[in-house]
């Protein structure tokens, strides 16, 4: 057997906002980040159905460039941040 140590930057509760996500996963930092010449990905994991999807895209993505929500995922809120 392999011992294995993975670290993790944050790890979200399940009740947490998509506001708070996009401030402490660091995606807002990233979204800054890339007008000083820097790039970034970010990675969501977890289970099917666990709300990786949610997280990136939001609760409508398609309305989410004509009005903001409290669901709008990290691409719509790093879009307005741009």
């Amino acid at each position: 057997a392999v011992d294995s140590q993975f670290v993790f930057d944050d790890v979200f509760e399940r009740d947490v906002g998509q506001k708070e996500v996009y401030e402490r996963s660091g995606a807002r930092a990233m979204t800054s980040a890339l007008f000083d010449g820097c790039s970034g990905v970010v990675f969501a994991y977890g289970a099917t159905g666990s709300g990786k999807t949610f997280c990136i895209e939001g609760e409508d993505p398609g309305k989410s460039a004509v009005r903001q929500s409290d669901n709008d995922g990290l691409i719509a809120r790093a879009a307005r941040d741009v």
